[in-house]
């Protein structure tokens, strides 16, 4: 019926649900584990099983399933409505499957029961707010295998002179957290993801020669790689033994801790290590970048984990039974894009830019522009390309 992937069940066939709109489209199913949840029954006869925080409509609103009480009326399809009966905490680990984006109000039918999901991706405090995950959308790959998409062809006239830098996550390689990198196009403001790769069975020993090949074809790209664990030995290998040039160097300056370094002086190392401090400025900045529109991200991957990276504590995490390495990737670029070192180097500057979108818009609002309707009229050069270099561009 569907094709399974990760935690998204996409509905690939066009299935449709029912609503109160009637018969609506949906993007798809997903597919969570949580350690315990709820049960409710209800005085209608019906009952459901569903998260903790599963939005149900109610005569006084949307409200999360653990906040109903036995004085809540909830709406039905039969509009007679209904209230809680019992309610359940069972405290067994399950799989639950939550509608995903259903028509225009994004209510369901389940159980005869009003559900709603709008507030579904990004309903357990994700760091991307859930209104933007909704709005961002996926982007077909040019290429792709079960470990990589690439969107670009680094090797067509238009992108031959472009800044590119790989941020790579690493792990064991023996079957659980994955080794990633992600592609960033840096050459201008947004930003923009063009390609990513995850495999959680490689080899630290075999990651260099992946994460190599990618950087030559993407015009000798940048490479940080978090030293972390096995970090260090992928970074060696590809500096030392390799001898890739275009290598991120850090190193600690005080109080004012890591900074980027070109590699000489102050005891550079090669990588970055992603202590706390890192990760809170790169999860804020990440956080303004993706929704201020600054980083362009349309890669199914990272969006599946960015609807399970969640609050923990003090920080952000994967959720239970989810993975964040492609996101932790662009939680270290987000936090590289704001050293001076990154800002010369790429001659952007992101805050700079941010400040300077938000003047005009304020001076928009404040005084009418008068212009000639004949300049919004424009014409484009339309050039056909070859992609025949592109697909020999790397070995699948």
């Amino acid at each position: 019926m569907f094709d399974i992937s990760d935690s998204i069940i996409k509905n690939n066939k066009k299935y449709q649900i029912e609503s109160p709109e009637g018969m609506v489209d949906f993007y798809g199913i997903n597919k969570i584990y949580k350690s315990q949840y709820l049960k409710l029954k209800f005085t209608n006869g019906q009952s459901i099983s569903c998260s903790e925080d599963h939005p149900i409509e109610t005569i006084e609103g949307i409200i999360k399933a653990k906040d109903l009480n036995k004085f809540t009326e909830i709406l039905t399809r039969d509009k007679l409505g209904c209230f809680i009966k019992n309610k359940w905490l069972i405290k067994k680990p399950i799989y639950l499957y939550d509608i995903v984006n259903s028509g225009d109000s994004h209510l369901y039918y389940s159980n005869d029961i009003i559900s709603h999901n709008c507030n579904f991706l990004g309903s357990q405090n994700t760091l991307i707010s859930s209104s933007k995950l909704q709005q961002m959308a996926v982007r077909i790959p040019l290429k792709q295998t079960e470990d990589m998409k690439i969107y670009i062809d680094p090797t067509l006239k238009a992108n031959r002179n472009k800044l590119f830098i790989i941020v790579v996550d690493t792990s064991r390689g023996v079957g659980g957290d994955y080794n990633a990198f992600v592609i960033f196009d840096v050459s201008k403001i947004p930003y923009e993801i063009v390609g990513q790769y995850k495999n959680n069975t490689i080899s630290p020993l075999m990651f260099p020669n992946i994460i190599h090949q990618f950087a030559k074809s993407f015009n000798d790209a940048y490479i940080c790689v978090e030293i972390n664990d096995n970090g260090q030995q992928v970074a060696d290998i590809l500096y030392r033994e390799m001898e890739y040039e275009n290598m991120i160097f850090s190193y600690m300056q005080g109080s004012k801790g890591q900074q980027l370094s070109s590699g000489f002086g102050a005891r550079p190392t090669v990588g970055i290590r992603t202590t706390k401090t890192v990760k809170r400025i790169g999860c804020t900045n990440f956080k303004t970048l993706v929704e201020a529109d600054k980083l362009i991200i349309q890669d199914e991957n990272i969006l599946k984990e960015l609807y399970n990276f969640i609050e923990v504590a003090d920080s952000f995490q994967a959720d239970v039974g989810h993975h964040d390495d492609l996101v932790m990737c662009c939680v270290i670029f987000s936090w590289l894009v704001q050293q001076q070192y990154f800002k010369d180097w790429t001659d952007t500057n992101v805050r700079e830019r941010m400040v300077q979108d938000n003047l005009t818009l304020l001076s928009d609002d404040i005084l009418p522009i008068m212009a000639d309707t004949d300049d919004f009229y424009h014409t484009s050069e339309i050039q056909d390309v070859s992609y025949n270099e592109f697909l020999n561009f790397i070995n699948s």
